[in-house]
């Protein structure tokens, strides 16, 4: 939870933190650092832009994670981008 910078499995305590970062401090850089903990080889971004991602990239690199630097940083923002996304990572859609 971008919240509290935990990780958090429980779907009734996810849609409350959601609602806490409508009108709440997020904690975005601690957030990602604890990502980077488990060098996830994929980063999703959710909507319009790639801000996120830059961010979340400079982070990274500010933490020697050179692994998540190198990771593929990606985006959906629309139909054509979710179609893109399930082919490529999911293994779904036309060929």
């Amino acid at each position: 939870s971008n919240v509290d910078a935990q990780l958090e499995s429980r779907s009734d305590r996810i849609l409350e933190k959601l609602l806490l970062q409508l009108d709440h401090a997020v904690r975005w850089q601690q957030s990602v650092e604890l990502l980077l903990t488990d060098e996830p080889t994929v980063f999703l971004e959710c909507g319009p832009g790639a801000v996120l991602q830059g961010l979340g990239k400079r982070i990274a690199k500010a933490e020697g994670a050179r692994r998540t630097v190198e990771a593929r940083w990606t985006g959906i923002s629309d139909t054509d981008s979710l179609k893109a996304f399930e082919k490529e990572f999911l293994g779904r859609g036309a060929s």
